[in-house]
């Protein structure tokens, strides 16, 4: 799969490290995220929300075109999409966190 997904990002102009992160998502060198599935509402859905929060200034992470400008490619019946990369790091076992802390650091960014 690394290959395909090494081919795709051709679409995108991009040749970098890829390195799968989750069964749908791989790390595109340290700037971008490749996403992958096959529900195509949810989709579309997520590509909007993101432009809708970007817009309105919200670090959220946005689709990059590929370069004919599209913000994502349809292959077989899956779609991709590539991504920025957000700064910082995914909150695992929120259940043994300390949820002050959390709920802190989560409402400085909202």
């Amino acid at each position: 799969m690394k290959e395909k997904v090494e081919a795709l990002l051709k679409l995108w102009g991009i040749e970098s490290e890829v390195k799968q992160i989750y069964q749908t998502a791989w790390a595109v060198g340290e700037e971008f995220v490749l996403k992958t599935g096959e529900d195509f509402k949810a989709l579309i859905s997520n590509i909007t929300i993101m432009k809708v929060l970007s817009d309105c200034g919200v670090p959220v992470a946005s689709p990059i075109p590929t370069i004919d400008g599209k913000d994502y490619v349809e292959e077989k019946g899956r779609y991709y999409v590539v991504m920025n990369k957000l700064q910082g790091t995914h909150i695992v076992d929120i259940y043994e966190k300390d949820y002050v802390g959390i709920a802190y650091e989560t409402g400085k960014v909202i």
